[in-house]
């Protein structure tokens, strides 16, 4: 085979292998459009050097437009070797030898065109997954002991699940890591998840944990059926354990004494059927004057925020 040949049908297998599907699941969902000019452009098409939407599609058309781009360069390749292959035709005077070398240069160059066209359903009949070139969908970051920009739980109605989080922005912090509208770093901005499903009967809460220093949050225990208290409880009032057992339909945070052991609510009002989305902040909880437990509460309460 010769070089011509090997170069052209090189190049139109590696460009193949770019060819990605047109869409990329990514791990958050951006509500607010971001555009940013790519550093490294491509003549003739949307990364020509303007401005572009990051979507969840934008690795997949970066891909393509790869691939379109040197399609084009193999095309203006196979022309010059044609016109060059056409040149050393004429230009033989009958000389047998260099008649059969321009004849196989053209061939090489008509054979690399339509390998390069024809690519893509070439890799797909020998293995459809050559061209399944894609990012698996994480479905959301979990197992986070401490998010950098986490700051809120997310709105019930979003159904984000406990141990996700879900990017809604952006946020200004300081030199020390602490959220301050005059800071001179932006960082992504994140709500936590807080949907958790009923285990049986049993409702369960998403435990979280939270920074004192920086109020973001970070993931605690997931979805748990109790929640740990601390202090010196009056058996006679919330019974011997240490921790109250959730339970169904009382409301997020409140506690029902019983002398078989307290129950701590975990229904709030915007919950679907069977979860809830009722969120327990750093355990061990303390009891209020008012018979609550401290900082468990509905994602969608506004007083904690």
């Amino acid at each position: 085979m010769s070089l011509g040949r090997t170069i052209i049908i090189s190049l139109s297998l590696a460009l193949a292998l770019l060819l990605a599907p047109r869409s990329f699941p990514i791990a958050q969902a951006v509500e607010k459009p971001i555009t940013f000019t790519p550093e490294v452009v491509i003549p003739g098409t949307d990364f020509s050097g303007k401005p572009v939407t990051a979507d969840s599609d934008l690795a997949g058309k970066y891909l393509r437009a790869i691939f379109i781009y040197f399609i084009w360069g193999v095309g203006i390749l196979a022309t010059v070797m044609v016109t060059f292959a056409g040149v050393k035709w004429v230009s033989a005077a009958g000389n047998p030898g260099a008649i059969k070398d321009a004849r196989d240069m053209l061939n090489n160059a008509i054979i690399g065109v339509i390998i390069a066209l024809t690519s893509v359903l070439l890799l797909r009949i020998i293995n459809p997954q050559l061209v399944n070139i894609g990012l698996p969908d994480l479905g959301g970051v979990t197992g986070l002991a401490l998010q950098s920009g986490v700051t809120e739980p997310c709105d019930s109605d979003l159904n984000i699940q406990c141990g996700t989080i879900k990017q809604i922005g952006m946020i200004k912090i300081n030199a020390s890591g602490v959220p301050d509208p005059k800071g001179t770093k932006e960082i992504n901005r994140y709500c936590a998840g807080t949907i958790c499903p009923f285990d049986g009967f049993q409702p369960t809460a998403c435990s979280l944990t939270r920074d004192a220093k920086t109020g973001f949050f970070g993931l605690g225990g997931g979805c748990v059926k109790t929640v740990s208290v601390s202090g010196n409880l009056d058996p006679n009032t919330y019974g011997h354990n240490s921790s109250f057992n959730l339970g169904f339909p009382l409301k997020c945070g409140k506690i029902q004494p019983s002398v078989y052991g307290s129950l701590a609510g975990a229904t709030c009002d915007n919950d679907q059927d069977k979860t809830s989305s009722c969120l327990i902040e750093n355990q061990p909880q303390s009891i209020t004057t008012s018979g609550t437990l401290k900082n468990m509460y509905c994602a969608d309460d506004p007083t904690h925020f």
